[in-house]
């Protein structure tokens, strides 16, 4: 049987794209742009607990760097999440004078926390819905309320914190699981 013209093309095309499936390679992708996987993963490293794991390295993306961010009078960083994260934000904490960490009973960091703060006046003056596991302020010295719910349960949280004119104020918040 023979065929011309289009139909042939086409017939052709199926032929090829089904012969590259079968092969392991998906339809329309070159042979040659394919990489040919080990039939076993590399053997994983051993890592002493409570070491540090660089996730830079075997060329993973570096995180990206943390956002400074203003929300009204009160200045802002959020995260923790990941070796650079954490030690980027520890490295700015004296930027802040309020320093609040999230965490489960069970000593596990958590995110996604709803935190708001409310000053003497009962006025808010901050809310966020994304917060954990460390949330760094800058606030004007005073008395507030800070109000914190995880997303992921473990129920609310209120507590009073003061913010002195000189120094930091820190509070670490412990959620239910």
């Amino acid at each position: 049987m023979r065929y011309s013209g289009f139909l042939g093309a086409v017939i052709i095309a199926a032929a090829m794209q089904t012969a590259l499936a079968q092969e392991g390679v998906p339809p329309g992708v070159p042979p040659s742009a394919v990489q040919q996987w080990p039939s076993r993963p590399p053997a994983a490293k051993a890592v002493a607990p409570g070491s540090l794991i660089d996730s830079q390295g075997g060329e993973a993306i570096p995180a990206l760097p943390l956002e400074v961010n203003t929300a009204g009078a009160v200045t802002y960083i959020n995260g923790g999440i990941g070796d650079e994260e954490l030690a980027e934000i520890k490295a700015k904490k004296n930027e802040f004078n309020v320093h609040l960490l999230l965490s489960a009973a069970n000593g596990d960091y958590i995110s996604d926390v709803a935190v708001s703060l409310r000053d003497g006046k009962g006025a808010e003056v901050f809310s966020t819905g994304g917060a954990g596991p460390y949330l760094y302020l800058t606030l004007p010295p005073g008395e507030y309320t800070l109000q914190a719910a995880s997303q992921a349960g473990g129920g609310g949280q209120t507590a009073r914190l003061t913010v002195p004119a000189k120094g930091a104020a820190s509070l670490h918040l412990i959620f239910k699981e």
